[in-house]
Order: C-alpha cells, then structure tokens, then sequence
C-alpha cells in the first residue's frame, strides 16, 4: 500500500538488529502543529530528539526507562527514519548507534513484548502495535511473563513521550495513529502494554 498524504504527519521508522543478527523495525507516527502546518528538517530532528528516548537515552523522570535498558548489548538500535506523508518529501534518516544495557542473556530473538497505541476513537484504523526487540532474560518471571517493574517503568516513559512532545505553546508535535485505509490522524490516548510476549516469526535466523 503507498504512503497516504495526511497533512503536517510524518511516519517514524526505529530500526536495530537483534542478537542472531535479524532486525527489528517499530513505525510510529506524529503530526506536527495539529496539521496546520509542515514540519521542515530542524522540527523533525527535535521531534526525533524526544522519541528516539522510549528506546534509549535519558528518563523522562518518574522511574520511566528507555526500553533498550531490559535488553541485552547485543541488541541494538540504528537509526530512525522519517516519511513526511505530503507525497513530495525524501525520507529523513538520523542515526542512533545504541545498544542494550541490561543484564543477562537475551530471550529468543523472535520473543517481542507488544507496545499499545491507543486513541479516543474504537477501530482497527486507530489503534497501533509496536513489537519491542526481546528483552533479556533477567527480565522474565515466572510465569513467563515481563517483570512487573520492567513493565510499569516503561509504560511511565512511554506514556510521558507525549506531554514532553508537546512542550510550550505551540507549533508542536504529538504522538498518534495514522491510518492508511482513511487517510487520517488520530491523536494518541494513552500506551498501554501487558507482560505477556508476542512472537515474531521473522526475526528469527
């Protein structure tokens, strides 16, 4: 399916690679300005700047923790890429070389914990998913589940991405779903996400 056009959105790709040497992709998706307006190069390298933090880089505050510190160093993250989906603009790639921090051996690689995107609106067109990259096993209780601090310091750094994106007044920037089938934007309601892995067959070797 092509890209749509959605005025002032762009579609956020974090791409890394997982210990068997497969990579691992989330798309995301933000408008800028609630879409009164087109983000140029400068916007979206601060843009990048504050989301790039739900995988790596420093807390939002409150206990929240970039997921790559669940994840082992052989995890790691590239780089980010964005599509302005005006139809015109070339792809904007920044780079990130990051690596995991946290202790103990990876879980399988195809072994994804599923982050939520949620709006205000019911649908498959306004919800989203994004398969995190396997954390270690240091952070799996029994039974088999993600630790229930892993999980709820997370979800406080996802969920403080978006007040942080926001900022003071405005043009400014906010997390939601795109949907490709209407060609609209949804703003995000809230990330939510269980203990429970999904498996991605894709990622293994």
């Amino acid at each position: 399916m092509p890209l749509p056009i959605i005025p002032g959105t762009v579609r956020a790709t974090y791409r890394g690679l997982l210990p068997n040497g497969q990579q691992w992709a989330n798309v995301m998706h933000f408008r800028y300005a609630a879409g009164a307006s087109s983000p140029g190069p400068a916007d979206i390298v601060a843009l990048d700047a504050l989301a790039v933090r739900l995988y790596t880089g420093a807390s939002f505050g409150g206990g929240g923790i970039p997921w790559l510190s669940a994840c082992n160093a052989s995890t790691t993250l590239l780089d980010a890429t964005y599509y302005l989906l005006n139809g015109l603009s070339p792809p904007q790639v920044i780079l990130h070389p990051a690596t995991g921090v946290g202790a103990g051996v990876p879980c399988p690689p195809e072994v994804a914990m599923v982050l939520t995107l949620r709006s205000a609106v019911r649908g498959r067109s306004y919800r989203g998913r994004a398969y995190l990259p396997a954390p270690t096993t240091a952070q799996i209780v029994a039974p088999g589940v993600l630790t229930a601090a892993t999980l709820a310091n997370f979800l406080i750094q996802a969920n403080a991405l978006p007040a942080a994106l926001g900022g003071a007044g405005a043009p400014f920037w906010e997390a939601g779903i795109a949907s490709y089938l209407h060609s609209t934007f949804q703003p995000l309601a809230a990330y939510t996400m269980d203990g429970v892995a999904d498996v991605q067959r894709r990622r293994k070797a």
